[in-house]
């Protein structure tokens, strides 16, 4: 899986639905987490788990379902 395009397809997705949320359930905290997964190195598991919490904050909020995850997630496979 491209793991960076899929938490850049969720983030894209999480500012056009205008999430709203605190702390790190809000859309500012997975732009961020996006920034530093594009600009540190880290392990592919490390990426998945942040993707994963990512795409839990974006459902939380009600922008999205866990349906959209899974298109999401379907479309950047390997």
């Amino acid at each position: 899986m491209n793991v960076l395009k899929a938490m850049q397809d969720t983030t894209r997705l999480a500012f056009e639905k205008s999430m709203k949320g605190k702390g790190s359930l809000s859309y500012e905290h997975i732009a961020g987490m996006q920034i530093t997964m594009q600009e540190t190195e880290m392990p592919y598991g490390k990426m998945c788990r942040w993707l994963g919490w990512a795409q839990c904050a974006v459902v939380a909020s009600g922008v999205a379902t866990l349906d959209d995850m899974k298109v999401i997630n379907t479309l950047n496979k390997a």
